[in-house]
């Protein structure tokens, strides 16, 4: 909808999610994994994924230090174009550190 509407996907969900901290910690972390505040290469593209963002926040509410086998778990329902699981594993390990404190 974001993009539709010419609106920066993070600052949009960032707005939409300011009510929650946990959400918005996630939210910070995955952009920061996925460096949002650099420009992207020429011919690429990016995304934050609404549907594989609320799987994130999801896990991170039932499991605070999720494994990486955990992880694996709940995105296995989360079929990516992009292809960066790797770093996006990476981004939940560091909103779990982030929410030790």
């Amino acid at each position: 909808m974001a993009s539709r509407a010419g609106i920066d996907q993070y600052l949009y969900l960032r707005n939409l999610l300011s009510h929650n901290p946990l959400a918005l910690r996630v939210l910070e972390a995955v952009a920061g994994a996925a460096k949002w505040n650099e420009t992207p290469p020429p011919g690429t593209a990016r995304g934050i994924s609404y549907n594989c963002y609320k799987t994130y926040v999801a896990l991170l509410k039932v499991i605070r230090k999720p494994t990486d086998a955990d992880i694996d778990r709940a995105m296995a329902g989360n079929l990516c174009r992009c292809a960066t699981y790797v770093r996006i594993r990476a981004a939940i390990h560091d909103a779990a550190r982030l929410l030790e404190g």
